[in-house]
């Protein structure tokens, strides 16, 4: 799978940092329980957190996590201007898919 999901962005964040539950939730301005249900999934983690979460990821270095960088440079192709590239990008993608669920099936 190339695409983290919301908890497992949060979870590598503090791997990244190595912190618990309740130092992350400080440094995030959060509550340990209000983690432990975006951990979880019982809740929608919202934009910001997880943009957080991914900058802390990209702070701390890749090692040789390669989907995780495209990830986040792809978070960064934002505006109008950038439609066409994101375009592309998807197009290559769901090509990629495409082409694997070819081979395998």
């Amino acid at each position: 799978m190339l695409l983290l999901n919301g908890p497992e962005v949060i979870n590598l964040a503090m791997r990244k940092l190595a912190l618990n539950q309740k130092q992350f939730s400080i440094l995030l301005g959060k509550s340990q329980s209000q983690i432990s249900k975006y951990l979880t999934g019982c809740c929608d983690i919202p934009g910001d957190v997880c943009i957080r979460c991914m900058n802390i990821i990209a702070d701390a270095g890749i090692e040789n996590d390669g989907h995780i960088e495209l990830l986040l440079k792809a978070l960064k192709l934002q505006g109008e201007e950038s439609r066409p590239l994101r375009r592309a990008l998807l197009e290559m993608i769901n090509a990629w898919n495409e082409k694997q669920s070819f081979k395998d099936g």
